[in-house]
């Protein structure tokens, strides 16, 4: 697929795209509890999203953290076909006093919104803590029943580097046998999805910041490790960014060595001209916000059905990106326009009245 030289600009969305639902402070002065909970939508079904606990500038950068996080959300939910909308918690770390009793206050809080908001874990937060929420409200997600949620990603990034494969003339057929993969990032996703890579035949290479990491993935056999600073120089088929958001930047797209892009991290375009630029040079970009939902879908799932979700329910992201891309070259846009236009249509009709 050759690029397109006037990729047009994603379209800017409604107004009320961006309006939250409900946004909540929870506070609790004893144990030093600053929170915010935003639901962004709950149009389709509960809002979903995971619990994060940081430390921030200011109150106004934690809210905003919450709201951005929360309205992703509802596009992720919307992207996977869920009956389910956005919705984030975030605690403010470095204000805990006392941090058992801030996890009981918000445990209650959230039971207290009778199933509006369906949550887990996320930064900063351990399974001990998941837990202990866990014993106030049943809106937090069950850990042990819900298996390797990075593994659940993974699945969906492997599955839509399979079908995405053939669209850049790597591989064979569909399959992966010797198509070179650049992992960004070896925490829960990017290690689950080297394992992957490396079975089904991939070419791999990888790089962390942290070197433990890159230690335990240099013993497995067919995977790589360079530098952190050398990973988005690699000449390869897919450029899997695993690691933090905003990594290409207008700069990154026009350099960037490979001829995909399908990774697990979040936010991973730095701005809406960076998508534009991969769109011209050709480059396939799988919007984050759309291939990695693997562990969204197996524990909303869960949390509606009883049963967690499938891999193949996962699975069927492959095709959903496909689709994307092939509108987004008809229309001479960018997969993520598309995949936000058909999200936020899902949104727009659940509101309308019936």
């Amino acid at each position: 697929m050759g690029p397109m030289d006037d990729a047009a600009a994603p379209s800017a969305p409604c107004a009320d795209c961006a309006r939250a639902e409900e946004v909540h402070r929870v506070t609790d002065e004893k144990s030093g509890l600053d929170a915010w909970i935003v639901l962004h939508s709950t149009a389709l079904g509960p809002a979903f999203g995971g619990l994060r606990c940081a430390s921030y500038a200011s109150d106004d950068a934690a809210l905003l953290d919450a709201s951005g996080l929360a309205e992703a959300m509802t596009w992720k939910c919307a992207s996977a076909e869920l009956p389910g909308g956005g919705g984030k918690g975030v605690v403010q770390s470095d204000r805990l006093l006392d941090r058992g009793r801030a996890l009981d206050v918000l445990g209650d809080f959230i039971e207290h919104l009778r199933g509006r908001f369906k949550t887990a874990g996320d930064l900063g937060v351990t399974d001990a803590d998941l837990r202990r929420i866990r014993t106030r409200t049943s809106s937090m997600a069950d850990i042990d029943a819900l298996g390797d949620l990075g593994d659940a990603v993974a699945i969906g990034l492997v599955a839509t580097m399979r079908a995405v494969a053939p669209r850049i003339g790597a591989g064979d057929g569909e399959s992966l046998r010797n198509v070179h993969v650049a992992i960004q990032g070896l925490g829960a996703v990017g290690m689950a999805t080297a394992r992957r890579l490396v079975a089904a035949g991939a070419r791999v290479t990888v790089a962390d910041t942290d070197a433990s990491r890159c230690t335990a993935a240099s013993r497995v056999g067919g995977i790589d490790v360079v530098a952190p600073h050398a990973i988005t120089s690699v000449a390869a088929d897919v450029f899997a960014p695993c690691a933090t958001g905003g990594v290409i930047d207008v700069d990154l797209a026009r350099s960037l060595r490979a001829r995909a892009v399908i990774g697990g991290a979040n936010r991973v375009l730095a701005s809406a001209d960076a998508g534009i630029e991969l769109a011209r040079r050709g480059v396939q970009y799988a919007p984050d916000f759309l291939v990695n939902a693997g562990a969204v879908i197996r524990g909303a799932w869960h949390a509606l059905r009883g049963r967690a979700g499938t891999d193949a329910e996962i699975e069927a992201i492959a095709p959903r990106v496909v689709a994307c891309l092939d509108e987004a070259s008809r229309r001479r846009t960018t997969p993520e326009a598309i995949a936000l236009e058909r999200a936020h249509a899902r949104v727009h009709a659940a509101r309308r009245p019936r």
